[in-house]
Order: C-alpha cells, then sequence, then structure tokens
C-alpha cells in the first residue's frame, strides 16, 4: 500500500522534473537565440 504510493508520488515528481528541466531547456534556448541574434548584429 504505502508503497504504491510513493511509485505514484515519485512518478509526479519525475513528471515535475522533467517539466521543470524542459522549462529551464526553453528558456536557455530562447536567450542563446537572443544572444546570437545580438552577435550577429
Amino acid at each position: 500500500m504505502i508503497n504504491k504510493l510513493l511509485n505514484k508520488m515519485n512518478y509526479q515528481t519525475k513528471l515535475t522534473i522533467l517539466r521543470i528541466g524542459l522549462l529551464i531547456n526553453a528558456i536557455m534556448s530562447f536567450y542563446f537565440g537572443l544572444f546570437l541574434l545580438g552577435v550577429t548584429k
């Protein structure tokens, strides 16, 4: 019972970490793109 609950929570935590990672990745890519645009101009 507790193990099932833990597994479910762990899955949610993994999803959250994945979402945060994707968000950070997107922001980094966005700023890197702006940086490249600034350099080429």
